[in-house]
């Protein structure tokens, strides 16, 4: 009488017992098959799509700070401009990079090309920084400039999010990194009492050409700062913050602006 070959372990000690040698071998054979097969499917690595899909949908549970970033081109620095002149971008990877003194500090951030503000702060080899406060005119900026130079540009003077924000530059006259004489410096203004909360400080900046560096579609922006240009308003850096909610820096998490919360 032919023996069929087990498909399963529950038939395991019928087969054994009962059967020859062959259906023995036959059985072990058909059960370390499967073994291989299900452990070749359970350690399939995923394709880079998924991979990238998945770690972009981690990273949203990491806050980041939120910054935007001026600059001019060289032969485009004149007062009389009202700020057509200028270029800015919203980021959100903002950070130090060393804090090591006598050396300059050093910050770090990502653009992604092309970019005309990227191009504007290479040409210049200047630029400021506008880390944002905790507020509704801040979260209105960050889209704004999100948009892109055009929208920018075409909503100057004027209420973009229709909620009486209005935002504007001011040329700040500073020397230029090479010594080459004057040039000016595009700072973020938001006109009447939105002011104060709209940014936490500001930082002016030299690109450093050498350390920077191009990856795929973007560029990692390294520069040394040489002041600040405005500190946060009604508070000392060198006092604790009692305040996180006001105090602390915009942060973008989850496709959402976000105000720090309680201490853990």
């Amino acid at each position: 009488m032919k023996r069929a070959t087990p498909t399963n372990l529950s038939n395991w000690s019928w087969i054994w017992r009962g059967a020859g040698t062959r259906p023995r071998q036959q059985f072990l054979n058909h059960i370390c098959t499967n073994c291989l097969r299900r452990r070749t499917y359970s350690t399939k690595k995923p394709n880079d799509d998924d991979l990238t899909t998945t770690l972009r949908l981690l990273m949203r549970r990491v806050p980041h700070p939120v910054a935007i970033v001026t600059a001019s081109f060289p032969s485009q620095h004149s007062s009389s401009s009202e700020g057509r002149n200028a270029r800015g971008m919203t980021i959100s990877s903002f950070n130090t990079v060393t804090l090591s003194p006598p050396h300059p500090p050093i910050i770090s951030f990502n653009a992604r090309r092309p970019s005309e503000t990227l191009d504007a702060l290479r040409a210049s080899g200047r630029f400021l920084v506008h880390l944002l406060g905790c507020s509704p005119p801040a979260t209105r900026l960050a889209r704004a400039f999100a948009r892109g130079n055009q929208h920018v540009l075409s909503s100057l003077g004027s209420d973009p999010g229709g909620d009486g924000v209005l935002f504007g530059f001011e040329d700040i006259p500073v020397d230029s990194p090479d010594g080459g004489g004057a040039m000016t410096l595009p700072r973020l203004r938001v006109r009447g009492e939105d002011e104060e909360d709209a940014f936490c400080f500001v930082l002016d900046c030299d690109y450093m050409p050498n350390h920077s560096v191009d990856v795929l579609d973007h560029t990692v922006v390294l520069a040394s700062v040489r002041r600040v240009v405005q500190f946060p308003s009604g508070s000392s850096p060198g006092k604790d913050v009692r305040d996180p909610g006001k105090e602390f820096c915009l942060t973008y998490g989850d496709t959402r602006f976000w105000r720090v919360g309680e201490e853990i």
